[in-house]
Order: structure tokens, then C-alpha cells, then sequence
């Protein structure tokens, strides 16, 4: 459990600002319950894991989203090429 806050308002906050808005969060949580998944996929969670978590699922997940933040780039044009 989290001090001050939980997850659930740490991401909304996250979601709510500009500056962070885009970062890939994996929700971890300790709730088997599927109404926390479905709230925390609302409120803009990318992906869910639940506790205990297996060091192969994190390291899977972690993989995607680097996947999906890579292709969520904009990449340049080929003719915005800097030539020196």
C-alpha cells in the first residue's frame, strides 16, 4: 500500500498533466478484483500485473511498452534529414 495516496489518484494525476501525461504506466496491484483492473484501464493505465509478480511477466511488459513508447514517437521525415 501506498502512503498518502494509492495507485488509482497517483495515476489520475499522472493522466492530468500535461507534462506527464504520456509516460507508460504498469499498474501493480495486490487486488484480484476485476473492477480495479477495469477502473485503472480507465483512468489511462497501459498495462495491469497483479502481485506476486513473476520477474518474467514484469520483464515482458516491460519490453511492450518500450515497443509501444518507441512506435508512439514521431519520427522524422526524410526530408527533415539535418545535412552537414
Amino acid at each position: 500500500m501506498m502512503p498518502k495516496m494509492d495507485g488509482m489518484a497517483l495515476l489520475k494525476k499522472i493522466r492530468e498533466n500535461p507534462a506527464t501525461s504520456g509516460i507508460y504506466v504498469i499498474f501493480a496491484t495486490a487486488s484480484h478484483l476485476r473492477t480495479s483492473q477495469e477502473q485503472g484501464l480507465k483512468l489511462g493505465a497501459d498495462d495491469f500485473l497483479e502481485k506476486p509478480i513473476l520477474k518474467h511477466d514484469l520483464l515482458t511488459r516491460v519490453e511492450n511498452g518500450l515497443r509501444t513508447v518507441a512506435q508512439r514517437r514521431p519520427q522524422p521525415s526524410a526530408g527533415s534529414a539535418i545535412k552537414g
